[in-house]
């Protein structure tokens, strides 16, 4: 599998193996991120389905769901994303994901308060990884209102 980076923390960016990808839909989009906000762990179709649509379901989710996964493993490559029993997960490390790196980060610049030097490297590359607002340019209800302010 080719290594794979999200960036969330600003306009949505995306490389596969260090090459940029573009992902066009407003739908796709919204699927890629809640799968990277939960990196390597599987995501229920019904979460996947509140993220892309909110409250405005298709008729038939899980086909609606597979379809857009379908595009995303055309762009990202088949390997990318698992089917699990679970639903689906986005095969990528946290630290890959910029926000899920931003987290972490945080909690080590806070394991070395005692060291304000250290803290304070750490906070600044927390701090390097925003480029604007989260999600700035994925239309998704449920991210904006539940993921976003929590960033």
């Amino acid at each position: 599998m080719a290594a794979l980076d999200v960036r969330v923390l600003g306009p949505l960016e995306v490389t596969v193996a260090g090459r940029a990808v573009k992902l066009t839909a407003g739908r796709p989009r919204a699927l890629l991120a809640a799968l990277a906000l939960s990196a390597g762990r599987a995501v229920s179709v019904d979460r996947l389905a509140t993220v892309i649509w909110g409250d405005d379901l298709p008729d038939n989710v899980p086909k609606s769901v597979q379809t857009y996964l379908s595009r995303l493993r055309g762009v990202l490559g088949p390997d990318a994303i698992g089917t699990v029993p679970a639903g689906y997960q986005l095969r990528i490390l946290p630290d890959a994901v910029d926000a899920l790196r931003f987290v972490h980060v945080l909690d080590a610049a806070g394991a070395h308060a005692s060291d304000p030097a250290a803290e304070r490297a750490l906070l600044g590359e927390a701090l390097s990884l925003w480029r604007g607002s989260p999600f700035e340019d994925v239309r998704s209800e449920w991210l904006a209102r539940t993921e976003a302010p929590r960033l």
